[in-house]
């Protein structure tokens, strides 16, 4: 988005319109003469209106399956809704913002980011658990990122590609970031009916079960127990906190595709649990 203003420069990559942008006391603030940024802003999709409220909806469902998220929210802009989700990659201290360091998967394998997708050539789960050990993080994020493909996959998330997952460091501690970019493409059938990374050598949501979960983890080197009892908690997780934020997004922001997001999410939990 080209703002048109002196000093202002964008850092924020990928193919969907944002801007990057500073808010303060409900006002967009334009980052001038290298200012860090605080915030990410998306407006609608031209060719998928509902973008916006697809992906705050998709989010909060994370953060309420106690996922470590990003920040976000809806906020009319002009009278339109437009998403906004709080940088991870920022600190303040004593009032001042100062950035941290982030790699995504793709920068830290050395992938081209233009073969992002496993289907290309880019990573799928074997090299990120592989750079996860590789890091020495904890075990904790290991389980993380785990719970991170079972959510993408209930939630319907196509697009959960290796740049979409990052190591942030603080004081040089590498640590897997907080999620970001998390929506249901499933609710865009000319789009997103396959995943970004293959569960035990499939795509397609319809074909994914809870015994290829289970394959994958195995060869993966995670004992089969760990993704069972991982994903019966998802499960429970996703079932007890779905109806609840349907309802609450719903009053809040209005829009018909919480509930189709939510039929989706049922097909999808019935194939983990048959």
């Amino acid at each position: 988005m080209d703002v048109g203003e002196e000093g202002f420069r964008i850092s924020g990559a990928g193919a969907q319109d944002k801007l990057i942008a500073c808010m303060k006391d409900g006002q967009v603030l334009l980052p001038l003469n290298g200012t860090p940024s605080t915030h990410i802003i998306k407006p609608a999709m031209p060719d998928y209106p509902d973008s916006v409220e697809n992906e705050w909806f998709a989010m909060r469902l994370a953060d309420a399956c106690r996922l470590s998220v990003a920040a976000c929210d809806i906020a009319v802009i002009d009278g339109k809704r437009c998403y906004v989700c709080e940088r991870y990659d920022r600190e303040s201290i004593d009032g001042k913002v100062r950035r941290l360091h982030q790699e995504d998967f793709c920068q830290m394998l050395r992938v081209d980011p233009k073969r992002k997708y496993e289907s290309v050539g880019g990573p799928g789960l074997k090299e990120s658990f592989a750079l996860l050990r590789a890091l020495q993080l904890p075990a904790s994020d290991t389980v993380e990122f785990l719970n991170r493909i079972l959510f993408n996959f209930i939630v319907g998330n196509g697009d959960a590609h290796a740049k979409n997952f990052s190591v942030l460091y603080r004081d040089g501690v590498p640590r897997l970031s907080p999620a970001y970019d998390i929506m249901s493409t499933a609710l865009y059938p000319e789009v997103g009916k396959r995943m970004a990374m293959k569960i035990d050598g499939e795509y397609a949501f319809k074909w994914i079960t809870r015994g290829k979960f289970i394959r994958m983890a195995d060869k993966l080197g995670i004992h089969p127990h760990v993704v069972k009892g991982e994903m019966d908690k998802m499960i429970r997780r996703v079932r007890h906190a779905l109806p609840r934020l349907v309802a609450q997004a719903t009053r809040r922001f209005p829009h018909r595709c919480y509930s189709a997001i939510a039929d989706g999410i049922a097909s999808r939990l019935s194939q983990l649990e048959a």
